[in-house]
């Protein structure tokens, strides 16, 4: 048996059926090696395919119904309060268009129609941050306007006594009227039951030379235009005006402890850091006795919002002296909202 199987193994090589055969088993287990990979590729696509479907068939079934109504989200009802800083008015100054390169100009009847501007643009602020129909918002019932100081310019200079349009005693008359309808129209607005209004009286409205400090509110035309403002409202069911002797004014509003001062106690010396670092280190001296959430001040004619300080913008805008210190700012007051449960939560200028 093993010497038949030899030769025809002699015979095969010696014919080259072998060879063929050697190579036909080769080339078979090629494509066969070839279709396990093709077959093991096709099954990993596969299961990647019945992966997407099943995300998909996922997605589709969290889509909501074209034809279904979703239910409206219930609002948040915050109880608010509204904050209007009314400050560096300058009421009887006048300022020449020629004298700051046509960028503004002002008198008592530009005065009294920006005044007029101001109350619109509160009224809108009030029921844009107010609670609509679709349940979203504050509930808005609460005021606060602030009259800050230097609504007049006074006589304290040499140049304001050539330009002005007004005397002190005239500005007063003038700024008594415009205070009064501010208070009076937000304090008629709908849904407004209280209108509280803080005062602080400026370093323009004095009848010395030199500012007082003991003495500063004696001296003050401003301390005067309160007063009867005060006494106007005294008893009144809605409004309550509050006009000290301290030049710093606190109140509780909604909670929130909110100061209010003119803004002249600290000096800015022309640093890079333009009046946030002289305020900031003037905030710290007064939060380290007694802290505030919100401090406001106006006098700087610029508004910055620093979180915890605001400062107030002017309604009479750029003048001469004015743009030897700041950069040309449109006139406007400031307004924010405080939240019984968060405080502060944002403020805005009012362009006038």
């Amino acid at each position: 048996m093993t010497q038949d199987r030899d030769r025809l193994l002699d015979e095969d090589l010696a014919s080259g059926r072998a060879e063929r055969a050697f190579l036909d088993v080769a080339r078979l287990r090629a494509e066969r090696n070839e279709a396990r990979r093709e077959t093991e590729a096709l099954r990993k696509e596969l299961d990647l395919e019945r992966t997407r479907l099943g995300v998909l068939a996922g997605l589709s079934k969290a889509q909501p119904d074209a034809l279904t109504e979703l239910p409206k989200l219930k609002g948040v009802n915050h109880q608010g309060a509204f904050v209007l800083l009314c400050s560096d008015w300058h009421v009887g100054e006048r300022v020449d268009a020629a004298s700051v390169g046509g960028r503004n100009e002002y008198s008592p009847t530009i005065a009294t129609r920006r005044v007029d501007k101001l109350i619109d643009g509160a009224r809108w602020m009030i029921e844009a941050w107010r609670q609509g129909p679709a349940g979203y918002g504050w509930k808005l019932e609460e005021v606060v306007v602030w009259l800050g100081g230097d609504m007049i310019t006074g006589m304290i200079h040499e140049d304001l006594q050539e330009s002005n349009w007004l005397s002190p005693t005239q500005e007063v008359v003038l700024a008594q009227e415009l205070c009064l309808k501010v208070i009076e129209s937000l304090a008629q607005h709908e849904g407004i039951k209280r209108v509280v209004v803080p005062t602080s009286w400026g370093n323009h409205g004095r009848d010395t030379p030199d500012r007082r400090v003991s003495t500063g509110w004696k001296r003050s035309y401003e301390w005067l235009l309160y007063q009867m403002i005060a006494k106007r409202y005294e008893g009144h069911e809605k409004i309550k005006v509050l006009s000290g002797i301290d030049e710093i004014t606190r109140i509780k509003v909604l909670g929130k402890t909110i100061r209010f001062n003119h803004g002249d106690q600290f000096n800015f010396k022309d640093g890079v850091g333009g009046i946030t670092i002289p305020a900031r280190k003037w905030l710290a001296r007064l939060d380290a006795t007694e802290p505030a959430d919100v401090t406001c001040i106006g006098h700087w004619h610029q508004y910055w919002d620093m979180g915890n300080l605001i400062v107030n913008d002017s309604l009479i805008g750029e003048t001469p002296y004015s743009q030897r210190l700041a950069p040309h700012h449109p006139p406007s007051q400031v307004c924010f909202l405080v939240d019984a449960k968060f405080g502060k939560r944002m403020s805005t200028p009012l362009l006038v």
